[in-house]
């Protein structure tokens, strides 16, 4: 028998449980498990401008975070004060399920950063970050603080030129655009407004 069920629902919890950077930018931050989803669609885009095998990297992309159920989560200042070992977290998790050997083979590769996949993994990790900071530089005022840090992550971190290329159309969007574009035209926003009376 394995331990299949019990690790889906610890990987539930994921749903609980906050990114510590809500620390520096207040409660309205993705948890870790909406980060999780957002990273693997991001992941996939940059697989298919780069040509990565997109089953390794939505792998990677759903366990890079894994260990977090057991471990925690910690940003750069936090990290300056602990000892977390990820790597005992995730095989505890995974230990007799289905998917330990895939499990602790994807995060191992995602943590060396040496493939394509991982880097892309990697690219989609940092990049959320970016995407969550456009989407909420209205309501932090001290959001531009962060720009700088950015910036050093797109010119230090990013390893694909896709994922630099997707940081800088980041940079210049409208992250309402997506939904505004759907009723562009007068008659489509009369549309609307009939349907909703």
């Amino acid at each position: 028998m394995t331990r299949d069920l019990d690790f889906l629902y610890e990987v539930g919890t994921l749903r609980f449980m906050d990114r510590v950077w809500k620390q520096f930018h207040g409660p309205n931050v993705a948890n870790v498990a909406e980060h999780t989803l957002r990273v693997a669609w991001i992941a996939q885009i940059l697989a298919a401008r780069e040509g990565a095998d997109m089953a390794r990297v939505l792998q990677m992309a759903m366990v890079h975070d894994l260990g977090k159920t057991r471990a925690g989560d910690a940003h750069w200042v936090n990290r300056g004060y602990l000892k977390r070992d990820e790597k005992s977290a995730i095989a505890d998790t995974s230990k007799d399920t289905s998917i330990e050997e895939d499990a602790n083979s994807a995060w191992t590769e995602f943590k060396a950063c040496q493939t394509l996949e991982a880097k892309i993994v990697k690219d989609a990790d940092n990049l959320d970050a970016d995407l969550e900071l456009r989407e909420r530089r209205e309501d932090w005022h001290f959001a531009r603080t962060e720009d700088d840090i950015r910036l050093a992550v797109f010119e230090k971190k990013l390893n694909t030129a896709s994922a630099k290329q997707l940081w800088k159309e980041i940079q210049v969007s409208d992250p309402h655009r997506w939904y505004v574009d759907i009723y562009h035209t007068p008659e489509q926003l009369g549309e609307l407004g009939a349907a909703e009376n």
